[in-house]
């Protein structure tokens, strides 16, 4: 497992480059809240369930280039550079962005996503982001010092989720693809995508966990709130 010092955090206040990034060194709460949720996602795409379905991902996303095909449907070799992809992510995890312009409290995080050249031994994680929303990033920390426990683990629980949806699907597209191309529109599950641009993450979901992460709010909860969740499944109930 990665040294827990081993990711980059900053945070983006404005949409002005001018003004710059602040770092989040180790052991400053962002810091400290945000890697634990990271490592809660890198336990569950690094488990045997979660390699598993990576796996099966990365196969339907070969199988959907136009050309270039790494795998031509061998599951041996998607399962190796499914174990490469892990290991440079845990090694050397994207740059995360705390971003406080980020203005909708039910965007919870987003990966940019970039070009890069070379073979797939080339990628380099670090060179790629992910965005997390700087108030509800906020909200987290300030649950810490809350009396009510439960609200704190339910938003590294909201986090942990995000992060595996960003890494597992979105940056997988990224490391598969050379970040050229959006998700392929057959790789989605109803309601979500359209019909030029599928939407890896909640397909991955559908695979991890049996159904589609959603967040809601309570009517007597406060923005500042963790969110209840729900898993969809394809019949359309929740838990």
């Amino acid at each position: 497992m990665a040294s827990i010092a081993n990711f980059v955090v900053f945070t983006c206040r404005s949409s002005d480059p001018s003004l710059g990034w602040e770092d989040n060194p180790p052991n400053t709460p962002v810091y400290t809240y945000v890697a634990s949720a990271i490592n809660i996602a890198l336990s569950i795409l690094e488990s045997p369930h979660g390699r598993h379905y990576l796996t099966q991902l990365a196969l339907i996303i070969d199988h959907e280039m136009d050309e270039n095909s790494h795998f031509l449907g061998n599951k041996d070799i998607a399962k190796h550079w499914v174990d490469v992809f892990l290991a440079k992510v845990r090694a050397q995890f994207p740059v995360v962005i705390v971003d406080f312009t980020m203005n909708n409290p039910n965007e919870l995080g987003c990966h940019p996503r970039g070009g890069w050249m070379g073979h797939l031994k080339d990628f380099d994680p670090r060179s790629h982001m992910i965005c997390i929303n700087g108030q509800r990033t906020a909200d987290m920390v300030a649950s810490a010092c809350g009396q009510d426990g439960q609200n704190f683990r339910n938003f590294q629980f909201l986090f942990a989720t995000m992060f595996t949806h960003e890494v597992g699907a979105h940056l997988l597209v990224t490391f598969l693809r050379n970040g050229r191309v959006n998700t392929p529109p057959t790789i989605t599950v109803q309601g979500y995508g359209s019909r030029t641009v599928g939407e890896s993450g909640r397909f991955l979901e559908a695979y991890l966990f049996g159904g589609t992460t959603e967040y809601y709010r309570a009517a007597s909860q406060d923005m500042h709130q963790g969110y209840h969740t729900k898993l969809i499944t394809k019949t359309g109930h929740g838990g």
